[in-house]
């Protein structure tokens, strides 16, 4: 297999693991059982009191490498799953904006944006 073919088969392994390890934390804060799911370290005012979710900062240790092979590979990230999880965890994290959403609501308004179906309460 030419070295191109194996980066494009990791990087969407890669993409797969992300979205399978994902959805099912999305589903779980939709319908709200899990809070943390957008708190990562890197994005707290005060990280060093407010510790990222594990699992969240697994998966986007999964978005960089996605994104190194992107970049290998000359594609844009910006809509990939690891990069728009990026996008809500900042969203999440952003105590500048007092009319954010909640982490029940983004998690549904991304389950939306990844075409997953959202329970109506």
């Amino acid at each position: 297999m030419p070295r191109t073919q194996k980066l494009y088969h990791r990087l969407d392994m890669l993409e797969a693991e992300i979205r399978s390890r994902l959805l099912p934390a999305l589903r779980a804060a939709a319908e709200g059982k899990h809070t943390r799911v957008f708190d990562v370290a890197a994005y707290s005012l005060s990280p060093n009191c407010w510790p990222g979710w594990p699992e969240t900062e697994a998966l986007l240790a999964l978005a960089d490498e996605a994104k190194s092979l992107r970049g290998k590979l000359g594609d844009s990230a910006a809509r990939a799953i690891g990069e728009r999880l990026r996008a809500y965890c900042r969203r999440a994290m952003d105590g500048s904006d007092h009319n954010r959403l909640g982490t029940q609501r983004l998690a549904e308004q991304f389950l939306v944006e990844l075409g997953e179906r959202v329970d109506q309460r």
